[in-house]
């Protein structure tokens, strides 16, 4: 059984299928619940940070997770526009 804080901070995750739906763009099925789940752990990330209130190295840490994830997708998002730029070239 899950205890109370576990609950809140998963309710606040939205579900794979949720963010598999804003991805549709991304035709590769792997690439898209692979970002998805990159994304949920950025939730979950900013969920606890919440939850727990977090001060010092231990927030740092969580900023640092949360930055790396957000450009790992952003980059990942950005060789797919260019992937796509220089089909539509040749």
């Amino acid at each position: 059984m899950q205890d109370n804080l576990t609950t809140k901070i998963l309710s606040k995750i939205p579900s794979q299928q949720e963010l598999e739906g804003i991805f549709i763009f991304v035709n590769d099925l792997t690439l898209r619940t692979n970002i998805t789940i990159a994304f949920r752990y950025i939730y979950f990330q900013i969920a606890l940070k919440e939850e727990l209130k977090l001060r010092g190295p231990l927030n740092y840490s969580l900023n640092k997770g949360i930055i790396l994830y957000s450009a790992s997708i952003t980059e990942r998002f950005i060789k797919i526009k260019k992937t796509k730029k220089l089909k539509s070239i040749f």
